[in-house]
């Protein structure tokens, strides 16, 4: 009887053949959609009512996934968003935001933001104020079609 031995594939020579003959990684597509507004509103603090307006910018990127749903990474850049009190102090903000949503027609995102006044150390006296941005979205497609928004108190 003639018995012949079948070659036994070596440890590393099976994970290299797995690796070749796995299927390609899947990737993420995307779409980045980028929009300036202005906004503008009151905030009431400590009997102040400071009036505040400026640019904001949003940036989002539509990201689709194999295994997740479709959703939105939206960034928001509300720096130069300047407010006046009614004493004549002026406040900045230091407003970022990086968030991820699902995707819908329509989303309301309300964030806060830190107005402080424009001074040495006004960091020190820092408030918070609320900012809301309305979005609306191609869901086929996750463009951005329309940004408005708004800031007040929080």
């Amino acid at each position: 009887m003639n018995t012949r031995r079948m070659p036994s594939l070596s440890p590393i020579g099976a994970i290299l053949g797995a690796v070749l003959l796995a299927a390609p990684a899947v990737r993420a597509q995307t779409a980045v959609s980028s929009s300036t507004i202005t906004i503008s509103g009151n905030v009431l603090l400590n009997n102040d009512n400071i009036s505040c307006s400026g640019s904001v910018k949003v940036t989002t990127t539509y990201v689709t996934d194999p295994v997740l749903p479709p959703s939105e990474v939206v960034f928001i850049d509300a720096r130069s968003v300047a407010c006046t009190g009614q004493n004549g102090t002026t406040w900045l903000n230091n407003g970022q935001a990086n968030l991820t949503r699902p995707l819908v027609a329509n989303d309301v995102i309300k964030t806060t933001i830190a107005i402080f006044p424009n001074t040495a150390t006004g960091y020190l006296k820092a408030r918070t104020a609320l900012l809301t941005l309305n979005l609306s979205f191609n869901t086929t497609t996750g463009a951005l079609l329309s940004v408005t928004g708004s800031v007040s108190k929080y």
